[in-house]
């Protein structure tokens, strides 16, 4: 269906709906496990949305690019995608996606053995989203510190950053982020 609407929004020449199609196929192609064709899709997309000055979608595309060197194990390119991720959401003013891209670059941190640069970032993307009431950013971000807590052998601390996560996913339903925490709290254990 992606394909077909990408077809129709070049052919009506919609740049700006082609470039938000090619970042959902991107996104696609990442959770197939295909991420060079992830890659390309997401690049395209990155491309379009520069020349259409569209900064709120370079963002976004930033932010997906990073994820996807993040997931091939490239990790300071996935650093510097975020970096320019987080720069552009202070611009913008955008706090959720500021605390989304400082939980980006946590991640990362965690990902190359830096566990305190790592929790000062999480730390960060927390407090911003415990102010703007992001509760899905929330379960994600107590996620993470639970993992860094458990990395560094402090489990006290994990089980409680896992518990208050499987906490706020469960407030918001969201059954991937209670799986994935449930798990978290097990391995604790």
């Amino acid at each position: 269906y992606q394909e077909r609407a990408l077809k129709l929004k070049e052919e009506l020449g919609d740049r700006a709906g082609v470039a938000a199609t090619l970042g959902n196929i991107g996104n696609i192609h990442e959770n197939l496990g295909d991420y060079p064709r992830a890659l390309e899709y997401q690049e395209r997309s990155l491309r379009l949305r520069e020349g259409l000055g569209d900064r709120a979608g370079i963002a976004a595309t930033l932010g997906n690019l990073g994820g996807l060197h993040r997931g091939l194990g490239d990790h300071r390119r996935a650093l510097e995608y975020q970096e320019r991720t987080l720069k552009l959401m202070e611009e913008l003013g955008d706090r959720a996606g500021i605390a989304a891209a400082l939980g980006s670059i946590g991640n990362v941190h965690m990902r190359l053995g830096d566990y305190g640069r790592a929790l000062e970032y999480q730390e960060k993307s927390l407090r911003l989203t415990e102010q703007h009431g992001g509760h899905a950013g929330m379960a994600l971000t107590l996620g993470s510190m639970g993992a860094i807590h458990e990395r560094i052998g402090d489990y006290p601390r994990a089980l409680e950053y896992r518990e208050r996560a499987l906490a706020a996913a469960r407030e918001i339903g969201d059954a991937g982020a209670e799986v994935s925490n449930l798990w978290g709290i097990a391995a604790v254990h």
